[in-house]
């Protein structure tokens, strides 16, 4: 996802406080400063022909980057998308890959509970859903269910009424291309 434009800025930065805030009992705050200020310092600016001239990158975070109408505006906005990049990689349950030796380490009691379990079919229905795949269609082939999203088709477990053990979802998440942390962030 590519965060930009001086018209999300706001959306970006208010998100990013919101979530800042909300973890800041859990977490050093210094930690994102520092993190923050590592990522700004690897940054890359260039004048481009646009009415906001000055363009920056974070080139070591995928999608991190903003414009301004001078360099010190395009680097105040390059901030605010950085900390909405992170919040939104907090949210999802994604990691964020160390820049200059800082990290951002997601405490250890969040980890204990981000653990796969065990789901009923209509729960884990629900969850591909949410990922995007349809809604379940009967099959002529040997399970009796299957999803889809976009090329990509899915049989579905039937464990005869029963919940879908950790082993047969971690076989459903592989195919169906979803990570363990997407899974879980749903």
């Amino acid at each position: 996802m590519t965060f930009s434009s001086t018209q999300s800025k706001n959306v970006i930065e208010q998100s990013a406080r919101i979530m800042l805030n909300s973890f800041s009992a859990q977490w050093d705050l210094d930690m994102f400063s520092e993190y923050i200020h590592a990522a700004l310092s690897k940054a890359t600016y260039e004048i481009i022909d646009d009415p906001d001239p000055f363009y920056g990158e974070v080139p070591v975070l995928r999608g991190v980057w903003a414009s301004g109408k001078t360099l010190e505006e395009c680097r105040e906005n390059l901030k605010g998308v950085i900390e909405g990049w992170i919040a939104l990689r907090l949210r999802l349950g994604l990691a964020i890959p160390p820049v200059n030796g800082h990290t951002i380490d997601i405490p250890s009691r969040v980890e204990a509970v981000s653990k796969l379990t065990s789901v009923s079919w209509n729960e884990m229905v629900r969850r591909l859903r949410e990922h995007g795949f349809e809604r379940p269609y009967l099959s002529s082939g040997p399970h009796p269910y299957f999803m889809k999203r976009g090329d990509l088709t899915i049989d579905l477990p039937n464990p005869h009424k029963q919940d879908i053990g950790i082993d047969l979802l971690k076989k459903v998440l592989k195919r169906a291309e979803i990570s363990r942390d997407e899974w879980l962030s749903a």
